[in-house]
């Protein structure tokens, strides 16, 4: 999550995840390994004073999902498998993925979160090349929500 300070003529801040501080940035990035409720603080300062605010903010589940573009099922167990990556904690709703060939068949397909793609099909390696995937979530973070992309396939 991106934090943004609004404060003026602060020279020093601190940061804080409930008591715990996590950062002396201006506007720092900060990932949450749960969903919940926290109180975030800054405390801002300069040599003649200081303010601290304090806002409690609600995390989601899976609140970030990266979606590599790339992979190189080569069986050197380094990148063999593609699938998107989700942050958080993706707790319960509806996940469907599928990738499709240049010509729009469908090469792959599942609605299990923690299974990828290994670049076959039916038991055959897939050419090198450019696939598209459509990924389906209805969740509490995506709901209703479709991401379409391109990845390359490397041998």
């Amino acid at each position: 999550m991106l934090f943004h300070n609004q404060t003026t003529g602060a020279q020093w801040f601190t940061w804080y995840n409930e008591n715990d501080p996590f950062s002396t940035n201006s506007d720092p990035i900060y990932i949450f390994q749960e969903p919940g409720n926290y109180l975030v603080s800054l405390i801002a300062s300069n040599p003649a004073c200081s303010d601290t605010i304090s806002k409690h903010i609600m995390v989601n589940e899976a609140t970030f999902v990266h979606i590599p573009n790339a992979f190189t099922p080569n069986g050197d167990k380094i990148n063999d498998e593609w699938m998107p990556k989700f942050y958080g904690d993706f707790q319960s709703g509806q996940y469907e993925l599928t990738v499709f060939d240049r010509w729009g068949k469908k090469v792959f397909w599942t609605v299990i979160i923690d299974s990828g793609w290994d670049g076959m099909l039916r038991g055959k390696p897939c050419e090198e090349g450019v696939y598209t995937y459509e990924m389906k979530l209805n969740t509490n973070t995506f709901a209703n929500k479709e991401f379409r992309g391109k990845l390359m396939l490397y041998r």
